[in-house]
């Protein structure tokens, strides 16, 4: 019998955003699980995000991708504002990050393999029928376009609104498929929200943080608190 061959050494790409891994072999075979939203099973390839954005994982930004980053805050923003005023609440205060996420549409992430950050809405309306129900987006197809897209470290990234006003931006990594896992950490997410910060978002005026939030599993689908 041969010897079994050493895992290959960890890239600096590995290090910083975790290994690039597929989605699961489960679902590729069965399909059973692959939304028609995210699977084109004519083609046998994965779909890509109509409206994803692009941010390289390091360097310079370029103008139309900061002004679609920025966009991206505001419909945050309006986003927990519409959330709030349809239950009657001034705040986040008292509600769980899983109530709020699953309420709104916040958008999904996912660190592609050649480390570009990928990032789109998690729910889209069909493209062949503006007005009609919106279709639920895998993180898959943010980095879509092949039958076996890989990606590294995904979540969500969100908007809380404070007891005293203040709106935060949350980067978590609430991605069944690519956030947890043996080689996903906390330092692979902080990565993510530093990339953020370092190249200085503004939003209504000034500059704005991105705070990354650790989910640690089972926490993922708990009640973890937005405060």
């Amino acid at each position: 019998m041969m010897p079994a061959l050493p895992p290959a050494p960890e890239s600096a790409s590995d290090a910083q955003f975790g290994k690039a891994r597929t989605a699961s072999e489960k679902e590729r075979e069965t399909g059973k699980k692959l939304r028609a939203s995210e699977y084109d099973h004519e083609r046998g390839i994965y779909k890509i995000h109509r409206e994803r954005i692009a941010l390289p994982g390091t360097g310079e930004v370029d103008e139309p991708t900061r002004a679609a980053l920025e966009q991206a805050l505001a419909f945050l923003k309006d986003e927990v504002d519409r959330y709030l005023a349809a239950n009657g609440k001034e705040s986040c205060e008292g509600i769980s990050r899983e109530e709020l996420t699953k309420a709104i549409n916040p958008f999904k992430w996912i660190v592609a393999e050649d480390t570009q950050i990928m990032l789109g809405k998690s729910k889209l309306a069909p493209a062949d029928e503006p007005n009609g129900k919106p279709e639920k987006m895998g993180h898959i197809t943010l980095v879509g376009g092949s039958a076996e897209p890989r990606g590294r470290i995904g979540g969500l990234l969100y908007c809380v609104k404070h007891a005293n006003g203040e709106y935060e931006f949350c980067l978590d990594n609430d991605s069944g498929r690519f956030g947890t896992g043996e080689d996903r950490n906390p330092a692979h997410l902080k990565n993510v929200a530093n990339r953020f910060n370092d190249i200085r978002l503004r939003f209504e005026g000034r500059e704005v943080a991105v705070r990354d939030v650790w989910l640690d599993m089972p926490a993922i689908t708990g009640t973890a608190s937005v405060k």
